[in-house]
C-alpha cells in the first residue's frame, strides 16, 4: 500500500495499494490494485503556550493575546538588564486537536473501473514541546543551539467507508502513532538573525479492512506502515521586530508541517475467509498504542466508534468497575459498516453503576460482536481500555 502525501491526517491525496498475499485455499483473494484517494485537509483546534522563567518572574504566555504577547518584553528586558552571560530557559507547548471530526473526498479505482467517495470519522492529538535557551551576549540576545529541543508525540484514530457507483462498500479504521525524538536535531546558522531547526518525525499508522460490499462482499485484510518524514520550524531573530513578534512569528511556524513523502506499505492482503472482522476505532490507542475513552484535549467527550462489514448486526459489551458488566449496543445494524454510537465514557459509567470520575485512571473491556449475513460468523474484537482523557 501506497500513501503517497501523509500529512497529519490520513487519506489525504493518497494513493492506496492493496497487494495479495497467499492464503488458505478455501478463501477467496483479491488484488484490487490501486485506490487514488482525494479529502481536503481539516481545519485543526490548536491550543499555544509560551512559558519563561528569569529573575524570580515566571510568565506563561498566549501568543494569540496581544496583552500577554508583551509579557515577553518584560523578561527580554530583565535578562538585558542582567548583562551579558545571564540565560533564560522558556517551554513552548503546543497541542493539534481533533476530536470525531467528519470528512468526506473522492476515491477511483482505474483497474475495477470503480469511482464514488469516502467518509472519514477521525479523533487527533499532538502534543510539541518545543524547549529553547536565550542567553545575554555583549549586545545581542541569542537562540541557544544546542539548547534547542523539540518532543512531539500524539495519535490519530479514524473510521472510514468507501462507497462506489456500483454499489460496492469497503471500510476500516486507521491507526496513525507519530514520534519525533529531541535527540538528532540540529540548528542552522543564523541568516539574518534567523535559524532553522531540523529533525524528522517517525509515523507508524495500522490500516485495517473490516469489511465490504458487491465487488469487496466479505473481504478482508490489515496491513502496517512505517514512515519518517523531515521537519522544519523556523526561529525568528530575538532582536528584530520586539519580542511580541518573535512570539507571534515563532507559534505560526510551530504548528508543524511535515514535508512531502513518498512511503510504501507491502502485504495488503484481502481474502473472504472470515466474511469480514470488527475494530474499534474510538476507545483511540494513544501515542503508547494503549486504548483510552474519555475527553479528547479540546474538553468533547469521545464517543464509541466501531467499523465491520456492511449491513452486519453489532453488539457491544463492556466489563469494568470491579466485575460488572453491560451491553451498551446491542443487535444494531451497521448499514455503512462504520458505526458511531453516542455512547461516552460517562455513559459507560453510568451503566457499570458508577461515574466517569470515580473511575478515571481504571481499566476495563470492551468486546464488540458483529455477524453479517444469515449464516454470517461471527467476528469479535476484544479490547483493555483505560477510563482518562486523551
Amino acid at each position: 500500500m501506497k500513501l503517497v502525501r501523509i500529512l497529519m491526517t490520513a487519506f489525504v491525496s493518497s494513493v492506496v495499494s492493496f497487494a495479495s498475499l497467499a492464503s488458505p485455499a478455501s478463501a477467496a483473494t483479491m488484488n484490487p490494485g490501486d485506490f487514488s484517494v482525494s479529502i481536503a485537509k481539516p481545519s485543526m483546534k490548536s491550543t499555544q503556550t509560551m512559558t519563561c522563567s528569569f529573575g524570580g518572574q515566571t510568565k506563561t504566555i498566549d501568543p494569540s493575546v496581544q496583552a500577554q504577547a508583551l509579557e515577553l518584553a518584560t523578561l527580554f528586558g530583565a535578562l538585558r538588564t542582567a548583562g551579558a552571560g545571564n540565560f533564560m530557559d522558556c517551554v513552548f507547548k503546543g497541542d493539534q486537536i481533533q476530536t470525531g471530526v467528519d470528512l468526506s473526498g473522492t476515491v477511483s479505482n482505474s483497474s475495477l473501473g470503480l469511482t464514488g467517495t469516502i467518509d472519514q470519522t477521525c479523533d487527533l492529538n499532538h502534543e510539541t514541546d518545543t524547549k529553547m535557551r536565550f542567553s545575554m551576549g555583549i549586545a545581542l540576545i541569542e537562540v541557544v543551539d544546542n539548547s534547542f529541543a523539540v518532543t512531539m508525540s500524539g495519535f490519530q484514530s479514524c473510521s472510514w467507508v468507501m462507497s462506489f457507483a456500483d454499489g460496492s462498500k469497503l471500510a476500516g479504521t486507521i491507526k496513525q502513532v507519530i514520534n519525533l525524538s529531541p535527540t538528532g536535531g540540529t540548528v542552522s546558522a543564523a541568516d539574518g538573525g534567523r535559524k532553522t531547526y531540523t529533525n524528522s518525525v517517525t509515523m507508524n499508522a495500522d490500516v485495517l479492512i473490516t469489511g465490504g460490499a458487491g465487488v469487496f462482499a466479505a473481504m478482508a485484510g490489515k496491513a502496517d506502515f512505517s514512515n519518517v518524514s523531515p521537519v522544519q520550524i523556523n526561529i525568528p531573530n530575538p532582536n528584530g521586530g520586539g519580542p511580541s513578534m518573535f512570539i507571534r512569528e515563532f507559534a505560526k511556524s510551530n504548528q508543524i508541517r511535515l514535508a512531502k513523502a513518498d512511503t510504501g506499505m507491502s502485504g495488503m492482503a484481502l481474502d473472504d475467509s472470515k466474511g469480514g472482522s470488527v475494530d474499534f476505532a474510538i476507545p483511540a490507542q494513544s501515542s503508547s498504542k494503549k486504548y483510552t475513552l474519555g475527553k479528547g484535549a479540546d474538553g468533547l467527550e469521545q464517543e464509541i466508534r466501531i467499523t465491520t462489514a456492511p449491513n452486519a448486526k453489532c453488539t457491544i459489551t463492556v466489563t469494568g468497575n470491579g466485575k460488572k458488566t453491560a451491553t451498551l449496543v446491542k443487535n444494531k445494524k451497521t448499514k455503512s459498516g462504520e458505526f458511531q454510537t453516542t455512547i461516552s465514557a460517562s455513559d459507560v459509567a453510568k451503566k457499570l453503576k458508577s461515574t466517569e470520575a470515580k473511575l478515571k485512571g481504571k481499566k476495563g473491556t470492551m468486546t464488540a460482536s458483529c455477524t453479517a449475513g444469515k449464516k454470517g460468523k461471527a467476528v469479535k474484537k476484544k479490547i483493555t481500555f483505560t477510563f482518562a482523557d486523551v
